[in-house]
């Protein structure tokens, strides 16, 4: 039975009630420059990636989101992400926090060719039917919602090139098994708060908690059936 799962990727998305300071300045400077005191601004995503700490940070007008690549322990990536959040807000004040979301990628390890893992969990999670009996892959996305919560959980196998090509962005082959299962653990709360410190570490300490808990439980349950 395994009581802790390989993090190898951690995104928080933080969505505000209003648009962020910066900008409302740039907005004003606009309609100010064209006498239009309706214009509103269409404006891609301010993206810088930090490549040392293999972080990306994405602002946008009424959002700002952090993807880290970790292969430490679910703390330290959870300590990054809070730091980096806390240091962009003392740059420049936050509006209200509408949403929060937090996702955490992790992978488990099997011991047994990529058909077989398929196979291992078509069993577990399908009922046989021609479609599902010819399937050569499968990917299963679960969404739980309640009382503003949304619990969602996407899961299949995976080989280390998947992985390298569609989830990483900075991928050390050498961290990377050859097949495992991975697993997007993705915990979103609507909410209407003040940006803190404090206010944060409380949301990602009830994500992570759950997150953690609910990939052990799935892999183990894939492990006692054949794994």
């Amino acid at each position: 039975m395994h009581d802790t799962m390989n993090v190898v990727k951690m995104k928080l998305l933080l969505r505000f009630e209003t648009a962020t300071n910066p900008w409302l300045e740039l907005r004003a400077l606009m309609r100010s420059a064209a006498s239009d005191q309706k214009i509103e601004m269409l404006a891609a995503p301010v993206v810088v990636d930090r490549k040392k700490e293999r972080t990306r940070i994405s602002m946008q007008i009424r959002a700002v989101g952090l993807e880290h690549e970790s292969t430490g322990p679910l703390s330290q990536a959870v300590a990054h992400a809070h730091a980096t959040m806390v240091e962009l807000n003392s740059a420049s004040p936050f509006p209200e926090v509408e949403m929060m979301r937090c996702d955490v990628a992790f992978i488990d390890p099997f011991d047994m060719p990529f058909h077989e893992l398929v196979e291992l969990m078509k069993a577990h999670y399908l009922t046989p039917t021609r479609i599902a009996d010819g399937s050569s892959d499968i990917g299963l996305i679960f969404d739980q919602r309640e009382n503003g919560l949304l619990k969602h959980v996407q899961l299949g196998p995976m080989d280390r090139a998947q992985l390298m090509s569609e989830i990483l962005r900075w991928p050390n082959e050498n961290e990377i098994p050859d097949t495992f299962v991975f697993v997007n653990a993705g915990y979103e709360k609507v909410t209407s708060i003040a940006f803190s410190g404090d206010t944060l570490n409380k949301f990602l300490e009830e994500a992570t908690q759950w997150q953690e808990s609910e990939a052990n439980r799935l892999v183990n349950e894939l492990r006692e059936r054949g794994g």
